[in-house]
């Protein structure tokens, strides 16, 4: 049986020399180790697309929730997914600890992970979904736009990396995290919200497909109703999900960013995988 390939590879390790390297050119990488670049720059070539470059001070970890999946929990980093032909491709999702960032078609981005948890994006090139954390809808982020996760609408921003950069160096310089709050105990509360409606729909979806059984067995006409019902379920499925998702990638950006240990979504996630369709619950 081949091995699976692992989630990231390093690209390109960055720093001055003589300075100690704890990743090298070519490692595998996966979702158990947390990324802590140090002083250097770290280059990391996704599995399922995408490129992110985590700038030095920064802390990250890959996720293997979704595909192109990467939590920043403080630092900056810059990713980019190119364009590709017709093929289908999985966007690169970015959880920080203000929400997720997601480049779906092609684009380039630039995060800043503050102290105080503030998050800020600016979009160099194509375009980026925002979604803040709490928020009932996504923001659309331009080129040459920047967002403050959260706040009201995306503002003029830069459109090139160096000053990108140098924006958001300026940020962490002027941001005081002594007035950081304890997020985690609400990003707990929303994740274990969309947690519990995820399985509710689920238990609703199994009680559909056993109901719409009985009718194809017996053949009663109620069948063709059941099945309209199973198609809208299945989109509110897929909505929750996202949901759930969302709620999971910012709880892990928190607990990155507190350096929370133990990791508190470590418990949930077997039952945060099931609710996904990644693998089976537990008995």
């Amino acid at each position: 049986m081949p091995r699976e390939r692992p989630l990231a590879r390093v690209a390109r390790v960055g720093g001055r020399p003589g300075t100690p390297r704890p990743f090298r050119r070519g490692q595998g990488l996966g979702p158990t180790a947390t990324l802590r670049t140090g002083a250097e720059e770290l280059v990391l070539d996704l599995r399922d697309g995408g490129r992110v470059e985590l700038a030095p001070h920064a802390i990250a970890r890959l996720g293997d929730e979704a595909p192109a999946q990467l939590f920043l929990g403080a630092g900056q980093l810059y990713a980019s997914l190119p364009p590709v032909g017709s093929s289908p491709r999985p966007p690169l999702r970015l959880g920080t600890p203000a929400g997720t960032v997601e480049i779906g078609g092609s684009g380039e981005i630039w995060i800043t992970a503050l102290p105080t948890g503030s998050v800020w994006v600016g979009v160099l090139g194509g375009r980026a979904v925002a979604h803040p954390a709490g928020a009932e809808e996504p923001v659309e982020i331009l080129a040459g736009r920047s967002y403050v996760l959260g706040g009201e609408a995306p503002t003029d921003g830069p459109d090139d990396r160096v000053t990108a950069a140098q924006l958001g160096t300026q940020l962490i310089e002027q941001s005081s995290p002594a007035n950081a709050p304890d997020t985690i105990p609400p990003a707990l509360e929303a994740l274990d919200a969309a947690l519990s409606r995820v399985e509710a729909v689920r238990r609703e979806g199994e009680a559909l497909t056993d109901r719409h059984r009985e009718a194809v067995a017996a053949g009663s006409d109620e069948a063709r109703a059941i099945q309209r019902e199973l198609i809208e379920h299945s989109r509110t499925l897929g909505r929750v999900r996202r949901a759930l998702l969302g709620a999971y990638e910012t709880a892990r950006a928190r607990a990155l960013w507190a350096q929370a240990s133990p990791d508190p979504t470590a418990q949930r996630r077997p039952r945060i995988r099931a609710a996904l369709g990644l693998e089976t619950a537990a008995e």
